[in-house]
């Protein structure tokens, strides 16, 4: 199999990209989808993680924010990981439609 290789020359010329991480009851998977995005070789500064959830019931909630925590440094060039939550809900969606 042949590697990919690097369409971009310098590291200027990598767009920012925002990964969305949409969750709901996902403790079984969030660390290792984190761990993966975390750990790969695309310039921590020109990325971000946004982590949305979706009225966890289980651990989820807890390793999200615990990740963004611990990730959120954006002065020093380090990836930003953040954490958010979807209010909204099913309840709110079954009386819009």
């Amino acid at each position: 199999m042949k590697k990919c290789e690097n369409v971009f020359a310098e590291k200027d010329e990598l767009p920012f990209i925002s990964v969305l991480i949409v969750v709901r009851n996902e403790q079984d998977y969030i660390k290792n989808c984190l761990r993966s995005i975390l750990e790969q070789r695309y310039p921590s500064n020109s990325f971000e993680v946004i982590i949305v959830d979706g009225e966890s019931s289980d651990k989820t909630v807890d390793f999200a924010k615990e990740t963004a925590d611990k990730y959120s440094i954006r002065s020093d060039g380090t990836v930003s990981v953040k954490y958010l939550t979807n209010k909204i809900g099913r309840a709110s969606c079954r009386e819009r439609v």
